[in-house]
């Protein structure tokens, strides 16, 4: 068995290691997880060194297929990835097994440009690269066998929760039927039930809040001050707790086991927390994270989360 270090905070399970040896040695065992919530690292930096571990893990279908083991069928998994690489990413995730369900869109105003303005003569006006304005969320699913009502029954897994993470406030007309008028497609179905609350989520997460957008979910980057809540964060892709809730609130059925296998500074496992603390989730989160440093944040920022209130 590999050198693991084990915490144990309440109902949450921290590790830090190589995620692929702990699932390997039966510390995280199979079929247990209903659902995964991860930010992999996906190369962003130009590192060319040939055993370094980041460089391609989540390009790997091996990768996957570990995850594969350990989630329950109809699991569902969350991977960000990168504008320029996220396709890798899928491309793993569809050839070790798991089916590919759909691509949300974060998009954001405040990225940075990636490259500078060329020095040739001539060219002073033109640059490599555009300006990055979204990261891509892929949602995948663990295959089942049987009907999806029948996994569910089982499992309790292969649905996200729609009602919940309906966006505004806005009261929609009730509905007496579950079909439309007919159009040039046949009827349409009505995605609201009566006095339902708020649109319908979508596949576009937003940080604008303007009229036209306000149709869609609006999150923000992170700020400084929720990066460095409880401890100094130096983790370079920290994601806002208000995107992580609202991600963990639409793949969790309540009593849910959460996995991040690349948990970095946390993010995620605070999100569950704060879940349990607000809704009574009784979500059970599992982290693991291989750098010391980014798994002595984590495990100050989740221990902090649990430290402010009731959270379980």
């Amino acid at each position: 068995m590999s050198n693991v270090r084990v915490e144990q905070i309440n109902l949450h399970t921290l590790y830090q290691g190589d995620c692929l040896k702990i699932i390997d040695d039966g510390l995280i065992k199979e079929n247990s997880v209903d659902c995964i919530i991860t930010d992999p690292p996906y190369f962003s930096k130009r590192v060319f060194t040939k055993d370094n571990w980041e460089s391609e893990i989540a390009f790997k279908p091996e990768t996957w297929q570990k995850m594969l083991k350990v989630l329950k069928d109809g699991g569902l998994l969350l991977s960000f990835g990168a504008a320029k690489n996220f396709y890798k990413v899928a491309n793993a995730l569809d050839n070790a097994g798991f089916e590919i369900r759909d691509t949300i869109l974060w998009v954001y105003k405040n990225g940075m440009p990636k490259s500078a303005h060329s020095k040739v003569e001539g060219f002073e006006k033109y640059a490599s690269l555009l300006r990055p304005a979204y990261e891509a969320i892929i949602l995948a699913r663990k295959p089942f066998k049987g009907s999806l009502s029948e996994n569910v029954k089982k499992n309790g897994t292969g649905l996200l929760n729609v009602e919940d993470t309906r966006i505004g406030k806005a009261k929609y007309k009730d509905v007496k039927a579950n079909y439309s008028e007919s159009s040039v497609f046949g009827k349409r179905m009505v995605h609201a039930k009566e006095g339902a609350v708020g649109r319908y989520p979508s596949n576009i997460i937003v940080d604008d809040s303007d009229i036209y957008l306000s149709r869609y979910f609006m999150v923000c980057k992170a700020t400084k001050e929720e990066k460095n809540l409880y401890v100094e964060n130096t983790h370079n892709t920290v994601k806002p707790l208000e995107l992580m809730r609202y991600l963990v609130k639409l793949l969790g059925v309540k009593n849910a086991v959460i996995l991040d296998p690349f948990m970095g500074s946390g993010s995620t496992g605070v999100a569950v927390i704060q879940e349990n603390d607000t809704n009574a989730a009784n979500y059970k989160f599992i982290g693991v994270e291989l750098e010391n440093s980014n798994f002595e944040i984590a495990l100050k920022r989740i221990a902090g989360s649990l430290n402010q209130g009731n959270h379980k």
